[in-house]
């Protein structure tokens, strides 16, 4: 047994395609952070989607737009931790 108080699953999904009127290869992100804490409760959960026109170099413009979202996902989540995780764990 992981001997963790919280615990952060997350998931990262992404789509690539070719838009059929320019053309030009799409991405489509959707991004999902669950904290929980160790007895299972949740305590924040964030899900965020975005798209971008994208060249050749599909996997570039993915983890761009990952750390276009980073700060408003860790925020989120830290947010929601200070208030309420903070009193979920029987060890702090």
């Amino acid at each position: 047994r992981l001997d963790a108080n919280f615990f952060l699953k997350g998931l990262i999904s992404t789509r690539v395609q070719t838009n059929p009127v320019v053309h030009i290869k799409e991405v489509f992100v959707t991004m999902s952070f669950t904290l929980t804490d160790d007895s299972g409760k949740t305590i924040s959960h964030v899900q965020i989607s975005g798209d971008s026109f994208s060249g050749a170099d599909t996997l570039s413009t993915v983890l761009e737009m990952v750390r276009e979202k980073a700060d408003y996902i860790v925020a989120k989540l830290y947010t929601d931790y200070c208030r309420i995780g903070n009193n979920t764990s029987g060890s702090h």
